[in-house]
């Protein structure tokens, strides 16, 4: 049983996390931000949405076990994908064609698609590195005697040098982008673009970026125990249509050997389509899904899913589900229509 005094300690630590990742100002002026769409709700959410719905994933305070760390839940679509990253006038202004244009695969729209994905990244990076617990504060949660007496242990040092490295490039890859956003030289960005079809039509959305470990058949992209190099970055997105998603995969023309080297490798797998949608779930919890298609699914294919979203959700898990892990049992009846590049 817990104490009164750890009661309020776990409602404290939850109430703070949760402020540090809702609560932000405006990246272009400081101003008070909105929650900014990093899909849009007009364009692509409402096309997967039942019932003003979509599921999402949520993390699960009390789960005891790895597998219960995170869940699907519905969110209404006015608050999936948000962050707090700009106030009304620059999210509106800045965003306009992706908000208000169908997708037309313009190198603007592309180049928009991912910085605003890519300023969610930033926000969480700084928000999870400002909330790492002293260890006197969790020793006193768990209502061990002498907290003063803990310390973080060698791998408990080793995350937090491992996310601080995380931000630092996830800050220098900002730059870069910034140059092109001010400069409208949108040319610096390439992009691959997969229009996927589907005989049920979209089910999935998702956006994000991460950095390019590994490729399907094992081979190394970047030495992600060497903390001093900064790594390299693949935007990513799945954008649902009528009768599928495109996706957009994207990178900096200083940043191309490990996402180009990823992006071919994907395209050319002998299940391509499914892949695509697997890196979804293996590296991006900015995630949503239609809720009959989860519903509609077998056992298996579930667990295929929630086993790969928890352990790469779980820093303690010594498990990893990367492009190079797509389970059999993962079929989505995605197929590939075209692929482009620009």
């Amino acid at each position: 049983m817990l104490s009164s005094e750890q009661k309020r300690m776990y409602a404290e630590s939850i109430k703070n996390f949760t402020y540090a990742f809702r609560k932000g100002r405006c990246l272009l002026c400081d101003g008070d931000s909105i929650r900014s769409h990093t899909i849009s709700k007009s364009n692509y959410l409402k096309l997967i949405g039942e019932g003003g719905s979509v599921l999402q994933w949520r993390q699960n305070w009390w789960a005891k076990e790895s597998d219960d760390l995170m869940g699907l839940g519905p969110v209404v679509i006015n608050e999936a994908s948000t962050f707090p990253g700009f106030c009304a006038e620059h999210d509106g202004r800045l965003f306009e064609s992706i908000d208000t244009l169908q997708f037309s695969a313009r190198r603007d729209q592309l180049f928009l698609q991912a910085f605003r994905a890519h300023v969610r990244e930033l926000h969480c990076k700084r928000a999870q590195l400002s909330m790492v617990p002293e260890p006197s504060f969790i020793a006193m949660m768990h209502g061990l005697e002498n907290p003063e007496s803990y310390t973080h242990s060698d791998f408990a040092l080793l995350q937090q040098e491992a996310m601080k490295a995380g931000l630092r490039d996830t800050i220098l890859h900002h730059n870069n982008l910034e140059s092109i956003r001010i400069s409208d030289d949108f040319a610096r960005m390439q992009h691959c673009v997969v229009t996927l079809e589907s005989e049920s039509g979209p089910f999935i959305a998702s956006a994000g970026s991460f950095f390019p470990e590994i490729l399907p058949d094992g081979t190394i992209l970047q030495n992600f125990m060497d903390l001093s190099t900064p790594q390299e970055t693949l935007h990513f997105s799945l954008l649902p249509h009528v009768t599928g998603s495109y996706a957009v995969m994207s990178f900096l023309d200083v940043e191309s050997f490990s996402p180009r080297q990823l992006i071919e490798a994907v395209n050319n797998y002998h299940r391509a389509a499914d892949l695509i949608c697997w890196m979804a779930f293996a590296y991006l919890e900015n995630t949503f899904l239609r809720p009959s298609w989860w519903n509609g699914l077998g056992a298996s294919m579930k667990h295929a899913i929630r086993h790969a979203f928890d352990h790469n959700a779980s820093l303690m898990s010594p498990e990893s589900h990367t492009v190079d892990s797509m389970p059999p049992e993962f079929i989505t009846g995605m197929r590939i229509q075209n692929i482009f590049w620009l």
